[in-house]
């Protein structure tokens, strides 16, 4: 009897994570992400047991590969934070273009996580206007970035 080769959930959301760069994340179906990989729908299910267990996970690996990526212990200011995040859009422009512009689930939930280190290592937690001073920061930086990542 021959044995299949097993595929592991970090290949899965590898695949996932590209799958996603390229076509969206509402664009996912379990036959749609088997045949982008090449495999049958199988170790999809083996792994994940269903579509919405395999997409909370893959938003979940989306989102910390793209927040490791941006957040630095280094990071004091906001000038730095902002750097880092241009940094990422000029050196991902794709990622960036999908993650930060694109794909409201993935753009929300990396904004909460961002908006998390404003607060907690930017930001005294108990400034006064602190939601809006984030607002005024990320629409200030998106724009930038998107600049950067188009140009």
């Amino acid at each position: 009897m021959v044995r299949t080769k097993k595929i592991h959930e970090e290949t899965l959301l590898r695949s996932g994570y590209e799958f996603v760069l390229e076509n969206g994340f509402d664009a996912i179906s379990v036959r749609k992400l088997a045949k982008y990989m090449g495999y049958s729908t199988k170790p999809i299910y083996d792994e994940f047991i269903n579509l919405n267990n395999f997409k909370e996970a893959l938003l979940n690996y989306v989102v910390t590969n793209v927040t490791n990526l941006i957040l630095k212990d280094s990071i004091s200011s906001t000038s730095a934070f902002a750097e880092e995040i241009y940094l990422f859009a000029a050196t991902r422009p794709k990622e960036f273009t999908r993650f930060f512009l694109k794909d409201s689930k993935c753009k929300a939930l990396i904004k909460k996580q961002l908006y998390i280190f404003f607060k907690e290592v930017i930001h005294d937690n108990k400034a006064k206007d602190i939601e809006r001073n984030f607002d005024t920061f990320w629409y200030y930086t998106l724009g930038k970035a998107t600049d950067i990542a188009y140009n």
